[in-house]
């Protein structure tokens, strides 16, 4: 969810009830835990009381959330509360609870939920005209492209088509037909993979050329025609024109 402009917050569940929203931030571990102070951490030990592994607080996380989550109320003129929990799903034993927050497994949840309907306020309408109003407000986070995010150069990557079986390059065999000449793997479609790569990993959009220089193209119009087969925004003209992929719907290849 984006709470303001480029900051944005991750909720594992979040439920509306009549009192307030409630989220649960869960947590799939196993092994013995310590929740620890000064700094708040969260340390797996071993049977010696050895630390293992070393977290971040996961209460420290659920405050955080519910932080957030009221200012995304508030700048929406709101009037509605937030509360929380962290749900351990795994088979962890909490050596050391938290000081402070509350921590549950998953078979206390129905309790906790009971207990907070008992509280009045928005009617059952309210709650699903807010649902509604969320869901139509909430921008999913986007964290493609990736390879900036992990300061690694474009030229050191293989780009255009590749073997699904052992990762060659891909040559054209016939109009129709692309062959591994590594393996042999054969397909006649290594256009839908290879531009899901370029846009999960190198860029939000792709033009004429750089789509011509991926399948060894010569001719712009065939490069033209095979982005019209994809769900994708167009936008300028000529040779300024891109090409970009909004990352909500599916990159699928429309039939002839």
């Amino acid at each position: 969810m984006e709470v303001t402009p480029g900051q944005y917050v991750q909720i594992d569940v979040l439920i509306l009830l009549p009192s307030g929203a409630v989220i649960y931030e869960a947590k799939n571990m196993a092994g013995r835990l310590r929740f620890e102070e000064h700094p708040k951490r969260l340390d797996k030990v071993d049977e010696h009381g050895s630390i293992t592994d070393r977290y971040d607080c996961p209460m420290l996380q659920l405050q955080d959330e519910i932080a957030n989550l009221q200012v995304w109320f508030h700048l929406h003129g709101i009037p509605f509360g937030a509360d929380g929990a962290v749900i351990m799903t795994g088979s962890a034993i909490i050596e050391k609870p938290p000081a402070n927050g509350r921590i549950f497994s998953l078979r206390e949840i129905r309790g906790h939920l009971a207990e907070k309907e008992k509280k009045t306020g928005m009617t059952v309408q309210e709650l699903r005209q807010l649902a509604d109003y969320i869901r139509r407000h909430n921008r999913p986070y986007i964290a493609f492209p990736l390879i900036g995010r992990f300061g690694i150069s474009a030229e050191e990557v293989e780009w255009g088509p590749l073997c699904e079986t052992c990762n060659s390059r891909l040559g054209r065999k016939s109009e129709r037909v692309w062959l591994c000449p590594a393996c042999k793997w054969k397909t006649a479609d290594p256009f839908t993979r290879t531009l899901q790569d370029w846009f999960t990993l190198r860029s939000g959009t792709i033009v004429n050329r750089q789509v011509r220089e991926l399948f060894g193209m010569k001719s712009p119009g065939a490069a033209s025609r095979l982005l019209q087969f994809y769900p994708l925004n167009k936008d300028g003209d000529g040779r300024s024109t891109c090409y970009a992929w909004d990352y909500t719907t599916p990159l699928t290849r429309r039939q002839e």
